[in-house]
């Protein structure tokens, strides 16, 4: 049952979703969200590291993540080989069949009027969604305990916290809200300079671990409860609104 959804599931996004990688990953997430209903064993930290090693590889993210969402469904089983070759082929051959017979009749189009106005229409709305998920990765960045745009809550917080919440706490919390916008003004400056991504990649890595010595890391404790506490507040008032 949950092979048959998740199939049907990643149709549906490769049929509706346009634009880049990022595009498509709060989809994913929230296909991932209804396939754990169905007895498939994902978490956020699962969720976390997929994201991480898609962005951190090369090649194309939307692909890897629907060659993951097999591997998701099959729960460890042997013929998880099989599921993730299917999702993949499920959300790849959409857009061939769709550049098939696209291609025949872009000449066509390409000077008319509707089609014009139509990606006039679409290049807003890609640039919203856009807009968002920088958001959105911006506050799981510099504050894992919250959650913004997920599925069924627009905002909120982790009461119950991740391995990630209770691994940023105490002075790693402070040096995370400094640690991310300095990283993202710095990794900016280099690209624009034409340093090498994986290098970039590589060198925040390096620093990573050695700003927040994770080799430290012994009992999870949370000085931030007061702040968590406080946002609670917050929250359910704009959940209110």
């Amino acid at each position: 049952m949950a092979l048959l959804i998740s199939l049907f599931g990643i149709l549906i996004i490769s049929l509706i979703v346009f634009g880049g990688g990022q595009v498509f990953i709060p989809f994913f997430i929230g296909l991932w969200d209804i396939l754990a209903k169905f007895g498939v064993q994902i978490d956020e930290n699962t969720v976390n590291a997929i994201i991480t090693i898609s962005n951190a590889t090369p090649g194309v993210i939307s692909t890897k993540l629907a060659f993951i969402t097999g591997y998701l469904v099959a729960n460890g089983e042997w013929w998880g080989f099989i599921a993730m070759f299917l999702t993949y082929f499920v959300f790849v051959i959409v857009p061939i069949i769709t550049m098939f017979f696209g291609m025949k009749f872009m000449k066509k189009l390409k000077q008319n009027e509707y089609m014009i106005n139509v990606q006039k229409v679409l290049l807003p709305i890609v640039s919203g969604i856009m807009f968002s998920l920088a958001i959105q990765l911006l506050i799981s960045s510099m504050l894992p305990f919250l959650t913004f745009n997920a599925m069924g809550d627009y905002f909120s917080d982790s009461s119950n916290m991740s391995d990630t919440s209770q691994f940023f706490s105490g002075w790693r919390f402070w040096v995370l809200i400094v640690w991310v916008p300095v990283t993202i003004i710095t990794s900016f400056v280099l690209y624009t300079r034409n340093i090498n991504v994986l290098i970039i990649i590589i060198i925040n890595t390096v620093v990573g671990f050695l700003v927040f010595e994770p080799w430290l890391y012994e009992v999870p404790i949370a000085p931030i409860n007061d702040f968590l506490e406080n946002s609670k507040l917050i929250v359910f008032q704009i959940n209110y609104i």
